[in-house]
């Protein structure tokens, strides 16, 4: 018997799994095999359910709507909800999959002949469909038009209604892949009027800005920008237009607003349904300008996100550390989950990955994977080791407009000193744009190369310092306003002393081709009670290519930087030496440190080369004298050496296979 809501579901034990696609869309897809009904049947069996609730599954992803139309789709709709009604007597909820992106014309228009106006078409006027599969028939609604969403909210009503709808998974959550954005009427018109409303040209302050800005105050004519062989979208490393950024700043509000509108439907039916949507773009990926995806806008109205990239984690004989932690921690920031898949080389590396996603994703575990028995059971015996807050001393600040107005640096830098933080073994947090004012409870600010700092902004960071906060600041943070301007100083200067200017030449109107960066070495300096360390430079192992494949910052560049260990100590220092703890151990060790509810700390050690023991390490814990145990899947619980230094306590670690938890308990609440 299911108890309490969905959505509260999400903060105990999870495993879900799934079959998510009708067997109208297999068959047109191409993909039936001849028994593919028999098949399809099987899986709607009182015994397959069974077997999946014997095996431990609780949550189960299935289909429900693909976007052929409700018409056509109702004879599956109604083994839906027989599945459903299956599961929920064996104890498993439902999400039920749901097309946000795609309406299959073919079906579509039989059902709602109009459904022609809703969609969303190229410069040339022709309607655009998904870019994998050979799936021309997906056409794809456009987020300035009403009426798919106005259909998407019947379709909302008969998953909670009529099949009983735990949650829902919105899939092909994404604008259309530049160079072919929507360039319909409602979207020409509504950007329009998107500019006029921020610029306010009824009003003589609004005109100049909008000549600030644009060179001009009449915005009527402005139009989204257009392409061709010669002026190609993946040659735009960095977007200089004005007219360009603002489009890829309409193109996410309309998302945004799209998301909101979908919240306040499924919520007026029922407050206990999970909305999940697959929206997370892959790590280094300039989102907003391809896709028109801004997740900080987007994850205040779901849930939780699916992310389907890069299931496998493993250290390469390349010194490259393949991990998903990007995308917990930008859940986590929102108080948010992660949906994923856990997949891996081997069966250690599949179990690592799901470990992953107990430690980063505040506990959910995911998709059934082999060998997950004794993570289910630790899980479930020990409830309050992942149920604890962030250690939450470090943050790292993830600009929303540096990374839409840049494609390359912004999110490299990016990417190279999160695995530098993870190599040096330093926990941290993501921190969003509008969390800037709450910076108090950090220790440290991390900038990695945010371009855009708004005046406002850095006032706020300077004043952090001033007052005993940490930051450390890489390449061109500081260097551009709100706008992607050129300043003549460095918004962050006064902290810094005497800074390097940017080389002449390449910047700031260069758009195809590296940007140069300051040259120089690094600067450390106290001001007032914090202290401030400037890294003119995170030097990557592998430079950039700027070839037109290579149009983001995929896996093969997710090295460590070449000065990884000075970041790191950079950081250390940032902080006054007052970070709660340090490890002692290889590279490919990842720590996560988390505060509990009875006051002692857990810190969960993953093993990225999992397929080998880990070696022995040392652990220090700052400022407090403790106990310490160590906690493995599967194993019993193990008391640890513990050796008191000044300031500090020495934990000697054994060595684990691919995950172990360090349990470091205050010597009055030791058990």
């Amino acid at each position: 018997m299911l108890e309490g809501s969905a959505r509260g579901s999400l903060r105990e034990l999870v495993v879900f799994s799934g079959d998510h696609e009708p067997l109208i869309f297999r068959r047109r897809r191409g993909s039936a095999r001849a028994d593919e009904e028999r098949i399809y049947l099987e899986h709607h069996s009182r015994q397959y359910v069974e077997r999946l609730a014997a095996s431990g599954v609780n949550w189960y992803r299935m289909h429900f709507f693909k976007g052929f139309g409700l018409k056509h789709e109702r004879q599956e709709i109604d083994l839906a909800a027989g599945l459903a009604a299956l599961c929920h007597e064996c104890g498993i909820r439902v999400e039920l999959y749901t097309q946000f992106g795609t309406l299959q014309y073919e079906t579509f228009l039989d059902e709602a002949p109009e459904s022609r106006d809703w969609v969303q078409v190229n410069q040339l006027g022709q309607p655009i469909t998904i870019t994998y599969g050979h799936q021309d028939f997906r056409w794809m609604p456009c987020v300035s038009r009403d009426g798919y969403w106005r259909y998407l909210q019947e379709v909302v009503r008969v998953g909670i209604e009529e099949v009983g709808a735990d949650g829902f998974g919105f899939d092909n959550v994404a604008l259309g892949t530049e160079p072919e954005s929507c360039h319909c009427p409602a979207c020409r018109e509504g950007f329009v009027r998107f500019l006029k409303e921020k610029y306010r040209t009824d009003r003589p302050e609004g005109r100049a800005a909008a000549r600030e800005r644009f060179g001009f105050d009449v915005l009527d004519h402005v139009a989204p920008p257009t392409w061709n062989r010669w002026c190609q979208a993946v040659d735009y490393r960095v977007i200089i237009s004005p007219v360009t950024q603002e489009w890829v700043q309409f193109r996410c509000e309309m998302q945004r607003r799209r998301f909101e509108q979908m919240e306040r439907h499924i919520r007026s039916l029922s407050d206990k349904v999970v909305i999940e949507y697959n929206v997370y773009p892959p790590w280094g990926t300039n989102a907003a300008f391809w896709h028109g995806i801004d997740m900080p806008r987007l994850l205040p109205h779901l849930d939780a996100f699916w992310n389907e990239r890069d299931f496998g984690c493993q250290y390469t004989d390349d010194g490259r550390l393949l991990h998903r932690t990007h995308a917990y921690k930008l859940a986590r920031a929102a108080g948010k989950f992660t949906f994923t898949s856990h997949q891996g080389r081997t069966a250690q590396h599949a179990k690592l990955a799901a470990a992953e996603s107990l430690v980063f994703n505040s506990g959910l575990l995911g998709a059934a994977a082999a060998g997950m028995a004794d993570l289910k059971q630790l899980r479930k015996d020990r409830p309050e080791l992942f149920t604890g807050r962030p250690l939450g001393q470090v943050a790292m600040f993830e600009s929303s407009r540096s990374l839409a107005d840049n494609s390359v640096d912004t999110h490299y830098a990016s990417v190279l000193v999160t695995q530098a933080l993870l190599a040096g073994h330093v926990p941290f947090e993501l921190m969003f744009d509008e969390e800037l004012p709450g910076l108090g409870a950090v220790k440290v600010l991390v900038l990695p190369d945010v371009e855009c700092l708004p005046d406002a902004m850095a006032a706020t960071i300077i004043d952090y310092v001033r007052v005993g906060g940490g930051l450390v600041a890489t390449d061109r943070t500081g260097w551009y306003d709100h706008w992607r301007r050129l300043r003549p100083a460095n918004v962050l200067g006064e902290l810094f002393g005497c800074m390097p200017d940017l080389p002449s030449g390449g910047s700031p109107s260069s758009y195809d081709g590296p940007l140069k960066g300051p040259q120089g070495q690094t600067i450390r300096r106290q001001t007032g009670r914090g202290r401030a360390v400037y890294i003119p430079r995170v030097e990557p192992v592998q430079p950039f290519s700027y070839r037109q494949e290579d149009w983001r910052i995929d896996q093969k560049y997710w090295h460590r930087p070449e000065n990884w260990r000075q970041i790191t100590a950079d950081v250390t220092w940032a902080a006054g030496d007052e970070l709660a703890f340090r490890l002692e151990g290889p590279e490919w060790i990842v720590a996560d440190a988390h505060t509990l509810a009875d006051g002692s700390m857990a810190v969960h050690l993953l093993n990225y080369k999992p397929d080998q023991p880990s070696p022995g390490m040392r652990l220090f814990l700052k400022g407090r004298s403790s106990t310490a145990s160590i906690v493995r899947p599967g194993g019993d619980v193990e008391r640890l050496s513990v050796r008191q230094e000044p300031g500090w306590t020495a934990v000697e670690v054994p060595a684990f296979d691919y995950y172990a938890i360090v349990h470091l308990a205050p010597l009055a609440t030791a058990q």
